[in-house]
């Protein structure tokens, strides 16, 4: 049974220390959706661009630059994040998160436009018979994994849409090879940006890298096309200069650096600028402004697309441009046993892969190649997202993973048994580090927090609390995850006063503070503001 350890502090005179937030109501959206004049010119970045930007480049450059680590720059009173064109507080119900960013799934037949362009899995540009159009993908592990790359990205864009990024539909679809047609002037991309007309063997082509399902149909990813006008996709690092609305540097944006965190959830070490896209949404005539995506969960949840004969258990431990660790092992001849080196592949779930609980370190997650605004994320960006994951019960988590249409259900069940595990760690790690305690609400002259560890189920049963206050008030035990103080009296004055309150919370020796900042009105509170050590 939990504890609750009450010590009322007196730490100032009753007039307050000084203040530290202004009296004004949260920021909750940001207004970077102001319509601008026209659309953006188109910035894609290619794969050969970012690899060579992050792993050669941006070391040499950086290399002398002295670079103070600073805390994320859209981040509210409360210590949360606004609403913008990047990020949208939700709280999905089980439904909403099973449907993700969908609303209706594509209709056959299906004209194809064109082959799939870059990346490493086939695919067909299509429209279906709603003129709604889709790129369909295929899994690209045949035997070894034959389900794994449509399911995970069906599933990791209904992880992220639930935990509030822009993501699209992503579906998985079972179709004929009688539901494809070639339409008029659509053309069979080549290499280096070549294009001839597309032939019916470009088509079928495709189709025999696709997983067969009972009754000759062929598993497919649909990913439905974003609304708007395509112009690129966004930089791990700087802003946008043709966006006047994206004026902070993306290292510095809370929910970018905190994403860090998502992806280790669901083994997405391919998060870079070439998985991003940025659509321009017309307001009226050519006003409008830039919302920013995520795209392509095909490599995660333990699916490693390389074209090698053998799996690849290293990713998701370290970058493909860890010299040190290179050169180690080249002069060692291999020899350093690497965290690696002990995972397993489990008979019961091939399509998993490596992925467990076992050997995840969730603060040691690491991306395929060197990411900044990763390795910008401080202990409250990952608090923060950690608040949010905490969220996500097995009602919900099982909900996401039935989108992945996985056939055997012994797996999918054991995917979601993964998943929760992994969960649990990062709510551990995350929450040794920052204050759990979160959903601040003020009602009277009570203030109350919302343990979200001890929700969750991963806090022990020693949690105890400890209350200081800069005017006398009293912590009140309340059972179960909710934490309460009862505020001080109030001081008649012709000034607001400033009342600072103090929450410790100590989980067998693991501590972290929380401060609530007030203004005395009189007759009311205020809530002026929240943060964390």
């Amino acid at each position: 049974m939990k504890k609750l350890a009450v010590a009322c502090i007196l730490l100032s005179c009753a007039c307050g220390a000084p203040s530290k937030f202004a009296m004004r109501e949260p920021v909750v959206r940001d207004s970077d959706d102001r319509p601008i004049a026209h659309a953006p010119k188109n910035d894609e970045e290619s794969d050969y661009a970012n690899s060579l930007d992050v792993v050669f480049l941006r070391p040499l450059s950086h290399a002398f630059l002295f670079q103070v680590a600073r805390e994320a720059h859209d981040v509210n009173s409360l210590d949360e994040v606004p609403d913008s064109t990047w990020y949208t507080n939700r709280r999905p119900t089980v439904a909403e998160a099973t449907r993700g960013a969908c609303v209706d799934a594509p209709e056959p037949p299906f004209t194809v436009k064109s082959s799939k362009a870059g990346g490493t899995t086939p695919g067909l540009v299509v429209k279906d018979a709603r003129g709604r159009k889709y790129l369909f993908k295929t899994d690209d592990l045949g035997p070894r994994a034959p389900e794994i790359s449509t399911a995970a990205d069906a599933i990791g864009s209904r992880f992220y849409w639930a935990l509030g990024f822009n993501a699209p539909c992503n579906t998985v679809e079972r179709v004929k090879a009688a539901d494809f047609k070639i339409g008029s002037g659509s053309v069979h991309k080549l290499a280096w940006g070549e294009e001839r007309p597309l032939e019916q063997r470009d088509i079928d082509r495709v189709l025999a890298n696709a997983t067969k399902s009972e009754g000759g149909t062929f598993r497919l990813s649909a990913s439905r096309f974003i609304e708007g006008t395509p112009v690129g996709t966004w930089r791990t690092e700087g802003t946008r200069g043709d966006d006047p609305n994206d004026v902070i540097p993306h290292e510095d944006r809370r929910e970018l650096r905190a994403e860090r965190l998502l992806a280790a959830w669901i083994a997405h070490w391919d998060s870079r600028g070439p998985n991003t896209f940025d659509a321009f949404v017309t307001t009226s005539g050519p006003r409008g402004y830039v919302k920013h995506y995520f795209l392509d969960w095909s490599d995660a949840l333990g699916g490693v697309p390389i074209r090698t004969p053998f799996p690849e258990p290293r990713m998701g431990f370290a970058t493909v441009s860890n010299l040190p660790e290179i050169a180690a092992d080249l002069v060692t001849i291999g020899l350093i046993r690497r965290p690696w080196d002990d995972v397993k592949l489990d008979a019961r779930a091939p399509n998993l892969g490596y992925l467990d609980v076992a050997h995840f370190d969730a603060l040691d997650f690491s991306p395929q190649t060197p990411m900044v605004r990763w390795a910008r994320a401080d202990a409250n960006d990952l608090g923060w997202i950690a608040r949010k994951i905490a969220r996500f019960d097995v009602e919900r988590v099982r909900a996401m993973v039935s989108a992945g249409a996985l056939t055997n259900e012994a797996e999918r069940e054991h995917l979601v048994e993964i998943l929760m595990g992994r969960r649990d760690k990062i709510l551990r790690a995350a929450f040794a580090r920052s204050s759990p305690l979160g959903e601040p609400s003020l009602q009277a002259e009570r203030f109350c927090l919302q343990d979200l560890a001890v929700t969750a189920g991963v806090a022990s049963k020693d949690v105890t609390y400890a209350l200081r206050a800069s005017r006398f008030a009293t912590l009140e035990p309340i059972a179960g995850a909710r934490v309460c103080a009862s505020m001080p009296p109030h001081v008649r004055s012709s000034t607001p006063g400033y009342v600072t309150l103090e929450l410790v919370r100590d989980d067998r020796g693991e501590r972290t503070r929380l401060r609530a900042h007030f203004y005395d009105l009189g007759a009311r509170w205020f809530l002026a503001g929240v943060e964390r050590e």
